[in-house]
């Protein structure tokens, strides 16, 4: 199995665990996921994926769309895309991972990257452990 199958289904086992606990976790914006809590749903996977993988450069891609005016979120580790959000699009039926840059890029072309640690430090809102436990499937 190819590095990126493997992320995939490990982001897809993901995906089915925090769609079904979403009811319970006490974080803003979880109710509509996967719509509208990519930001959340990106700083919690970068947090995890930098703790576990510290010579590995993580990026929280912030990307804007000035025509729309929508934001979508993603994380970047490595060369790799991992975005647990991009089914909220309606050409992606599940979480999206695949080797950068992500095709979205082309829908956000204004793109920031932060670290995933300034991302926690900027984010309104608390990094919430019943959310990184979800994400602790991405651990190696």
């Amino acid at each position: 199995m190819t590095y990126i199958a493997s992320l995939t289904e490990i982001a897809i086992a993901a995906d089915r665990k925090f769609a079904a606990l979403r009811k319970d976790l006490d974080s803003p914006f979880v109710h509509s996921y996967p719509r509208g809590c990519c930001e959340l749903v990106a700083v919690h996977l970068g947090s995890v994926l930098e703790n576990e993988n510290p010579h590995k450069e993580v990026q929280i891609v912030r990307a804007y769309n000035r025509n729309s005016n929508d934001w979508h979120y993603w994380v970047e580790m490595g060369n790799m895309v991992l975005d647990l959000t991009a089914h909220q699009f309606e050409q992606y039926r599940e979480p999206l991972i695949c080797a950068k840059p992500s095709p979205l890029e082309v829908r956000f072309p204004d793109i920031e990257r932060i670290s995933a640690s300034d991302a926690v430090c900027v984010a309104q809102f608390e990094i919430n452990p019943q959310i990184e436990t979800i994400f602790a499937v991405f651990k190696s």
